[in-house]
């Protein structure tokens, strides 16, 4: 069955279909990070000391470990770009191995190694608890959106959409977009999913929408009765908020079979390239009348037509071996962003942080990124677009995703919920609904 986003759908307008989207490879079977790291700098392995240090922190196992391999590649490309802008970039990097508690230490060492700030690549919300207060360097987050990961008196930065961004989006998408009246909401037991759940009530009520619904689970529990429970309360849209794919997608395969004819609705984090490819639910997430929706920033491959994204995917297939999920944008920027107000600033990790907060439209390949001394969370209302689910490969984007007939499929832009900046308003010029 293939199946595309009614009145959504997406014309792809460029390329040729790839192959199957390339998991964490030989690039992160090793947890060696002096045989990983793209350049070498102060802690010496006969390459020459870098003009400017950053910090990557990420993880292989775990939460967050599928954007390993991104955030390494990632890094590769960002030294040979500073490289070609004539400045010696070296980035050093940690892998936290999967155990947030271990994240403050490997920041730590990380700032032994000379970094001028860290770039913080997994989406586990513990890791940002877990640096809380860590004020050696500079932290960027480029996945985290737990609204308290930052705050204007640290020194943390956010290049990702909070949870109350993406409710907020969700919200005006649903109510004001889609005209649903009746909304329900299922969250997880998790900090993250409390607070995922309690900003989309905040939202949902502010854009007028009744709020029908808002049910905790535990993972591994009983999710059947709050999805039928939505069903008899006449939600129209049904909105899941969870740290953990699988159980979204037991969520998910509930939904379908029990024949719910509400629209199923996830939160951000799990809008990655491999949602619905277990082998329960790969076919699930196209069966559905109108796709799965979730939430992001309007950068991403279905805008190939713009150079800097274009080249940014194209690039990192070709020097990787490997397809980079979107995911693999904020860190990009961030990288860049750090090497640029660290090469502007001295050493001194609050001259850093300043230079950061003088950010005003920053691009590099994502949103424009913007920050001040009393906000330092990046993206904007403004930054936001919905994503649809499909298996449809001629959609936007789909010549940087699985293969459907792998049982693959992928999250593309509904270009009804953005409004783009003045400069890239041409994009949308033609894009069918």
């Amino acid at each position: 069955m293939e199946a595309d986003l009614p009145g959504e759908h997406v014309v792809r307008r460029a390329g040729t279909l790839l192959a199957a989207f390339a998991l964490l490879g030989a690039a992160c079977s090793s947890t060696n990070d002096t045989a990983q790291q793209p350049q070498v700098g102060p802690s010496g392995t006969g390459t020459p000391a870098a003009d400017v240090v950053v910090g990557l922190l990420y993880t292989v196992g775990g939460q967050g470990g599928e954007f390993a391999q991104a955030a390494l590649g990632v890094a590769d490309l960002v030294v040979a770009d500073a490289q070609e802008e004539g400045v010696s970039l070296g980035v050093e990097s940690a892998d936290y191995e999967g155990e947030p508690k271990k994240a403050l230490a490997a920041a730590r060492d990380l700032v032994t190694r000379g970094v001028a700030g860290i770039v913080v690549a997994t989406d586990d919300p513990e890791v940002a608890t877990a640096l809380r207060g860590f004020d050696e360097v500079p932290l960027l987050y480029a996945l985290i959106s737990a609204d308290d990961a930052v705050s204007a008196d640290s020194l943390s930065f956010r290049l990702t959409p909070s949870n109350q961004l993406q409710a907020e989006k969700l919200a005006q998408f649903l109510v004001e977009h889609r005209g649903y009246e009746r909304i329900a909401i299922m969250h997880d037991s998790s900090d993250f999913g409390i607070e995922g759940g309690s900003d989309l009530e905040t939202e949902l009520s502010l854009a007028g929408a009744d709020v029908v619904l808002n049910e905790q689970f535990k993972p591994g529990g009983d999710v059947h009765t709050p999805v039928s429970y939505a069903g008899q309360l006449g939600a129209q849209a049904l909105v899941v908020w969870t740290q953990s794919a699988p159980e979204a997608g037991r969520i998910t395969i509930d939904v379908h079979k029990s024949t719910q004819p509400y629209q199923l609705v996830l939160s951000g984090n799990l809008a990655t390239a491999s949602y619905g490819k277990n082998a329960s639910s790969q076919v699930v997430p196209v069966a559905f009348r109108d796709g799965i929706l979730s939430v992001g920033t309007w950068a991403g491959p279905w805008f190939d037509e713009l150079p800097s994204i274009g080249s940014f995917f194209s690039r990192f297939k070709t020097e990787q071996s490997a397809l980079a999920p979107v995911q693999a944008v904020p860190i990009y920027d961030g990288l860049r962003l750090l090497a640029r107000a660290a090469g502007e600033s001295s050493d001194d990790p609050t001259a850093v942080a300043a230079a950061i907060e003088s950010t005003t439209d920053f691009r590099a390949v994502g949103v424009p990124i913007s920050f001040s001394s009393d906000d330092h969370d990046g993206i904007g209302f403004e930054d936001m677009a919905v994503w649809g689910f499909t298996r449809n490969q001629r959609s936007d984007g789909g010549e940087f995703f699985p293969e459907v007939d792998t049982g693959g499929g992928f999250f593309t832009i509904v270009p009804s919920s953005v409004v783009l900046p003045s400069q890239f308003s041409y994009l949308l010029t033609g894009v069918s609904e």
